[in-house]
Parts: C-alpha cells; sequence; structure tokens
C-alpha cells in the first residue's frame, strides 16, 4: 500500500512539473531541441552582455585627442557600450602592451591611433585571429577591419599654401621670418611638419624659416613662442603643428605686444573650439586652423566598431577629407 501511495506522489509531482516549468523532460541518454549540447553549455552566453571596446588614446592631454575620445565616449553611452580606455601619453610600448592585455581580456573590438605601426601590427595580428574586430586611426597596420585617416603630409601641405596665401596678401615678396613647431615621436606629426614647410618653399619663397622647436600643447608652445621671440624680434609668422601649440604662442606674442593680425599670424592645425572662436573673432593673431575633425572621427569610429561586432558590413576604409578654415569660411564649423 505505501509503494502504491509513493508510486502516486511520484507521478503526481512529475506531472506539476511539467505544467509549471512548460517544457519536454528529458530522458537519460536523449537529447531534446530545448536542451544545450554539452559543448553548447560549456560556452559563455553573451547575448546580455554589452559590446566592450578598447580604446587607446595617444595622448589624452592632447585637446585634439581629448575632443576625440569624447566624442567616443559620448556614443557610447548613448548606445550602452562599455569603453576600456587607455591613455598612451605618447609611449607606443604603454600602448602595445595595453592592446595586449586587451587580447587576453577578449574585448569585442578595439579601436587604436597607432604610435608605432610596426609594433601594434603584431599584436593586433593577434587580436584578429581571436575574432577581435580592430580600427584603426590615422596609420595604416597590416590587418584590421576599418581604417579611416586624414592623410597628414596633405594636411601639412594645406596648412603651409594658406600661410603662403596670408604672407603675399599681406607682406608680398618682402623678406619676413617664419618658426614653427614639431613633434618627431608621432609620424603624423613628422609627415604634417614636412607638408608645410614643403608648400611654404613653394608658395612663399620671400619667407625664411628660421627654426623649429619640439611642443604638445600650450604649455610646451608658450615656451617655445618665447624663445623664439627672444632670438627673433622681428618674427611675424609662427606655425604650429596643433592648435595647442598656437593657444600657447598667443599668450607669448600678446606678452610681447605683437597682436596685429595684419602684421602677425599664428596658424594651427586640429580645428579645435577655441581657435575656431578666435579666428571668427577678427580681431586675434591666430587666424588659420586646419580641420581634422576629432568630434566626427570619432563617432564614425565607435560607430562602425559597433557595427562590425553586430556583424554588419562596412567599407574597410574611410579617407576623411580636410579643410583650412579662415575668416572666410570659419563660421561653417563653429558649433
Amino acid at each position: 500500500m505505501k509503494k502504491n501511495r509513493l508510486l502516486g506522489l511520484l507521478a503526481l509531482m512529475t506531472a506539476t512539473s511539467m505544467l509549471l516549468g512548460g517544457c519536454a523532460v528529458k530522458v537519460p541518454g536523449q537529447e531534446t531541441n530545448d536542451s544545450p549540447s554539452a559543448a553548447e553549455s560549456d560556452t559563455p552566453d553573451k547575448s546580455n552582455e554589452k559590446i566592450r571596446v578598447g580604446v587607446s588614446v595617444a595622448d589624452q592631454a592632447n585637446v585634439y585627442w581629448a575632443a576625440w575620445l569624447g566624442a567616443i565616449e559620448d556614443y557610447a553611452e548613448e548606445h550602452d557600450l562599455e569603453l576600456l580606455v587607455h591613455d598612451a601619453t605618447g609611449s607606443a610600448e604603454k600602448q602595445v602592451a595595453a592592446i595586449e592585455n586587451w587580447v587576453h581580456m577578449g574585448v569585442d573590438a578595439m579601436i587604436i591611433s597607432p604610435l608605432d605601426p610596426t609594433a601594434c601590427s603584431v599584436v593586433c595580428n593577434q587580436a584578429i585571429e581571436k575574432g577581435i574586430k580592430v580600427l584603426c586611426n590615422n596609420y595604416e597596420l597590416e590587418n584590421y577591419d576599418f581604417w579611416m585617416y586624414i592623410p597628414q603630409y596633405d594636411i601639412g601641405y594645406l596648412q603651409g599654401k594658406t600661410t603662403a596665401e596670408w604672407i603675399k596678401a599681406h607682406y608680398g615678396d618682402e623678406k619676413i621670418q617664419v618658426v614653427g613647431t614639431n613633434y618627431d615621436v608621432l609620424p603624423s606629426v613628422v609627415d604634417r611638419t614636412k607638408g608645410y614647410m614643403e608648400a611654404l618653399a613653394e608658395f612663399a619663397p620671400n619667407a625664411e624659416f628660421v627654426r623649429t622647436a619640439t611642443s604638445t600643447d600650450a604649455t610646451t608652445g608658450l615656451e617655445a613662442a618665447e624663445n623664439f621671440l627672444q632670438a627673433y624680434p622681428d618674427l611675424k609668422v609662427f606655425i604650429g603643428h596643433n592648435d595647442g601649440s598656437c593657444l600657447g604662442a598667443l599668450e607669448a606674442f600678446i606678452a610681447a605686444g605683437k597682436t596685429d593680425p595684419d602684421k602677425y599670424l599664428l596658424a594651427g592645425v586640429d580645428g579645435m573650439q577655441e581657435a575656431l572662436e578666435l579666428i571668427d573673432s577678427g580681431d586675434s593673431i591666430f587666424q588659420i586652423t586646419v580641420d581634422q575633425a576629432p568630434i566626427p572621427m570619432g563617432r564614425t569610429l565607435i560607430e562602425t566598431a559597433e557595427k562590425l561586432v553586430n556583424g554588419e558590413t562596412v567599407e574597410k576604409v574611410l579617407a576623411y577629407e580636410t579643410t583650412a578654415i579662415t575668416k572666410e569660411n570659419v563660421k561653417d564649423f563653429l558649433s
């Protein structure tokens, strides 16, 4: 009797379980369509996880890279993406170490502006082998899923040509002194510096390029300009490889009383908001910059990373066209 009651109780429990669970009962040794195989059950389910993207910033202290990263962070917040941000501070070794760490972690994608394309290519090849999407900014890697760039020589050449046009308009064929900044650690800046120097020689042969100095930001730009003005009291033109250097140089020129926009010129690169506002004012000697579009480029990179991870097809290479910005067109760029 007890045995019959026990069997009845077990049958009732089984039926109740089937009704509440709404699923088939698995018989030992038999798989159902609703049951994962042993191999499948060992695979982590990432369907509800955020997309993780590693972002290597060349130098976050630079105003260009800060704006570039800001655009990426804004998009990530809007689309609920997880960012792992690394500031390389201009060090290729630090950048490579960060990429190696992301490969080990198994991120979904990584966005890199390579400081050393050769060294980065080695670890990025490992990332691609693991299925990680690799997106490179400015410099091309050996292998990648997406490459977005502005030819850096072209940026410098356009900057130099626009500067030469200002020299011709204000000094004609008169001999004048010109200085510039560089940052030879970055291949992009080496190309950019070569571009502006060659354009200046081509379009304003009367401009005597007397000296260059290393600069990275407003602080070092100020120091460079102070030294230039002391060594060359007749200096008329300062060409900065970025807007930050020119913003620092502006302080030195103001302190020296050289503020007439018909006599003095600062020409930068980046198209940063502060530079645009000075150009738009019409009374600043900061009169030229070249658009590097940090915000559109940053947003395009992170948007493309999301698309690639989601399996969408994108164009593998995208060249971004640049524009020289002067008082004639600056309002088209002001936000």
